[in-house]
């Protein structure tokens, strides 16, 4: 698996220095505000389910005590992000984690059995010095599986930097680029395989985080990845950050997995797009239905490809070779 993901990570690194040749223009052009909007919406709403599930229910059953800290926690957010002054209102989900925290503790939510087996230094850990040990192995099959995989998630990782772009009010597409964005994934994910961890791709998670916050200072971001770098060594730490109860990460992600849906929609009310023309109606649509109601699509073997990659490739496909029309965007 090592061997296959290091692969994975160099078609990451092929395709970025394509686009830098060729021009973050070309995928522009594929991806018109008919193909994003949607697909970003997709996006959220496909994430809904697991925010829903996590906090309503507990251990597979409804639970009453989940819907009560999970109203907490919404009324915690939209509190601190509406009424909050100066510097806490840029955190609303720490603020939610810690009254998430104390009414699960006695509501009996809270489990701290990975701090207590957790090692102090994570290098202790038995399991993680075999994985770095472990040299990496090329398999042909192995390759075959994963690599495929990462053409899926480059289509998701533009639908997710386009989503960045748009609620920061940049065009990340041209400035860092697009290409920048796809070499970074793709040798994070080398080097994630090199030493036995998982792949590394964009997240549509982040983007909630970004609306709520709207801190969005690319340095906030390299401080926060030095001090997760230097927590990560820390096993006690990562056991604490396991020990989240699900309905409390259930319902931060219910208002960040929403937000991220109202993206889509903002991106087609501000491209003034008229869902009275058929063409924008089908594409919308189609992308919709396939994006939302497709789990994920057998390909060979146990090779998937996700219902959104497939909803973002006919969406592509049918905004390329339907006419636009003249009535396709609505007057000023």
């Amino acid at each position: 698996m090592k061997g296959a993901l290091i692969v994975g990570g160099l078609v990451y690194v092929v395709f970025a220095g394509l686009i830098k040749l060729f021009g973050y223009e070309k995928i522009n052009k594929l991806l018109p505000p008919i193909v994003t909007g949607p697909v970003i919406i997709v996006i959220g709403l496909r994430l809904s389910s697991t925010a829903v599930s996590s906090a309503f229910y507990y251990n597979g059953e409804f639970s009453l005590k989940s819907v009560l800290v999970t109203v907490v926690i919404l009324a915690v957010v939209i509190g601190v992000s509406i009424f909050a002054k100066g510097i806490f209102n840029l955190m609303p989900i720490l603020f939610a984690i810690i009254a998430g925290y104390l009414i699960c503790l006695p509501l009996g939510f809270c489990d701290f059995t990975a701090v207590r087996e957790a090692h102090f230094f994570s290098f202790m850990d038995p399991d993680i010095r075999a994985q770095l040990l472990c040299v990496p192995v090329f398999r042909a099959d192995a390759i075959m599986a994963i690599a495929p995989i990462a053409l899926v998630t480059m289509i998701e990782h533009v639908g997710d930097i386009t989503t960045n772009g748009a609620v920061v009010g940049k065009n990340f597409m041209e400035n860092p680029g697009v290409h920048r964005t796809l070499l970074g994934d793709g040798v994070a994910t080398a080097f994630a395989g090199l030493l036995g961890g998982p792949a590394n791709t964009t997240y549509g998670e982040n983007t909630g985080v970004l609306a709520v916050t709207k801190v969005y200072d690319p340095a906030v971001i390299r401080i926060a990845a030095c001090f997760a770098i230097v927590l990560g060594v820390f096993g006690k730490f990562g056991g604490f950050i396991t020990s989240i109860p699900a309905p409390v990460t259930g319902g931060i992600s219910i208002v960040l997995y929403g937000m991220i849906a109202a993206v889509g929609v903002r991106i087609l009310i501000n491209s003034r797009l008229n869902f009275g023309n058929s063409r924008n109606l089908l594409v919308a649509a189609i992308i919709l239905v396939l994006g939302i109601g497709c789990d994920s699509i057998p390909v060979y073997g146990t090779v998937t490809v996700s219902g959104l990659a497939l909803a973002a490739v006919v969406g592509i496909i049918l905004a390329f070779i339907l006419p636009e029309g003249e009535d396709s965007r609505l007057e000023n």
